[in-house]
């Protein structure tokens, strides 16, 4: 009597990427590059933001669209791009630190400057979203005639993402770290 094996189909093995200790699942392998990843995807989206403006200015050149660019039209960029340059001046330790560390009355500025930046940024996207508004929707136009319009929204969307990103977390290896204070 001749026997039928069965053969049982092989079960097969995810690829080394998709084991627990792998590279794409354990953070240590990549947390000493933190920082930099941060940095750089910030830096990423501030160019994306800037690349969609001034394509939209080459465009509404090329194309003689009805509404022109105008330097009104920059005002909420520049303004985003000093928003983020002030908030991401100032250093969390200073913010949350008392005055002993840093001197007398340091705080207290830095809070200051710090909230400046960032209402700097929130008015920055409301009058992107203003001159949307007023210049392109108010004037009933649509599709490409819409598109510098909405380049700048976007530009400070993505500008203010940035800066408030790299501002959450450059520093977040920081808060598994115990710092000594000798006074």
């Amino acid at each position: 009597m001749a026997t039928i094996q069965q053969h049982q189909p092989r079960q097969q093995q995810l690829p080394s990427c998709f084991y627990k200790d792998c590279f794409c699942f354990n953070s240590s392998d990549f947390a000493a590059y933190w920082p930099e990843m941060i940095g750089y995807s910030c830096g990423g989206i501030f160019a994306i933001g800037w690349w969609l403006f001034l394509d939209a200015v080459i465009y509404a050149g090329s194309h003689s669209l009805p509404v022109a660019i105008q330097f009104d039209d920059w005002i909420p960029g520049i303004l985003s791009t000093m928003a983020l340059i002030m908030v991401n001046s100032v250093d969390k330790n200073i913010l949350n630190g008392g005055d002993t560390i840093f001197g007398e009355g340091i705080a207290w500025k830095a809070r200051l400057f710090a909230f400046i930046g960032v209402a700097l940024g929130v008015g920055a996207l409301g009058g992107s979203v203003t001159i949307l508004a007023l210049k392109y929707i108010n004037q009933g136009y649509t599709g490409t005639n819409l598109w510098s319009g909405l380049a700048i929204v976007g530009q400070n969307v993505l500008i203010f993402m940035s800066g408030m990103c790299l501002w959450l977390f450059r520093n977040i290896e920081r808060g598994n770290e115990y710092s000594i204070v000798l006074e």
